[in-house]
């Protein structure tokens, strides 16, 4: 939102556009110091908001990585603003692990990497365990990824071999996914 400033009998203040049409103020406005405190806490919950919804437009969060973030930059009415955002459907940890999920599947990778992006997203455990549980990999994933490393080579069979094993490992495939599609 935008800041406007209202001249008020004390002082000028800076505030959210919000924070300006919630309480109708206007230039010359004689506030008396408890209905100054009530418009401060409004703006800075506004004010947070508008940060919360500016570091949502890049990616889904989940509810830690949002409460890390106003913390970091001290906002004082976390709480309500993680309340206004759940009631809104804009922070749902179960909505963004399957988001993750997808995202990390479309690279055609395998539920390994999905573990981590879930946890360096911030996911509870007990979610992670859901989400992965519904996520299926299957062959088409596997031989995807594995077409990516096919590439004309020099090496034994055997090098070959493990260099694919340790390739498709390394994209969160277990062993048991790569070893029924290749057989030594």
């Amino acid at each position: 939102g935008r800041l406007l400033e209202v001249q008020t009998t004390e002082e000028t203040l800076r505030l959210q556009e919000e924070t300006v049409i919630h309480f109708r103020l206007f230039t010359g406005s004689e506030l008396s110091s408890e209905l100054l405190q009530e418009i401060r806490a409004f703006d800075g919950f506004a004010s947070g908001l508008q940060k919360a919804y500016h570091y949502l437009s890049f990616k889904p969060r989940s509810v830690a990585q949002m409460k890390e973030y106003l913390v970091k930059k001290e906002i004082d009415a976390v709480d309500k603003i993680i309340t206004e955002l759940k009631s809104k459907g804009y922070l749902n940890d179960e909505q963004t692990a399957r988001i993750i999920a997808d995202q990390v599947l479309s690279q055609a990778k395998g539920k390994k990497i999905i573990r981590q992006k879930l946890i360096q997203a911030k996911i509870h455990p007990s979610i992670i365990d859901v989400v992965l549980g519904e996520t299926t990999v299957d062959q088409t994933d596997v031989e995807r990824r594995l077409r990516s490393y096919l590439k004309p080579t020099t090496k034994s069979k055997r090098a070959f071999h493990a260099s694919l094993m340790q390739k498709m490992m390394a994209s969160g495939f277990s062993s048991t996914s790569f070893n029924k599609r290749f057989k030594t």
